[in-house]
């Protein structure tokens, strides 16, 4: 029996970054044989804020020059 899925934040701005984060993060779950992980996306951190404590996160991805 897999794993349940492990479920990523990202916080970012450019969604080209977005995009390739998911698909790496695609290619290591499958590569492991694991459940491809659920993302969401946060454009910035006042909806981070609003997301973080509706969700349980194992990963956070942070871009440290948004507001």
């Amino acid at each position: 029996m897999a794993p349940p899925p492990m479920r990523v934040l990202i916080v970012e701005d450019e969604n080209d970054w977005i995009e390739l984060m998911t698909l790496a993060l695609e290619d290591e779950a499958e590569d492991r044989k694991v459940p491809a992980p659920k993302v969401d996306t946060a454009p910035d951190a006042d909806a981070a804020r609003w997301l973080m404590p509706v969700n349980v996160y194992h990963l956070i991805s942070l871009d440290m020059r948004i507001p």
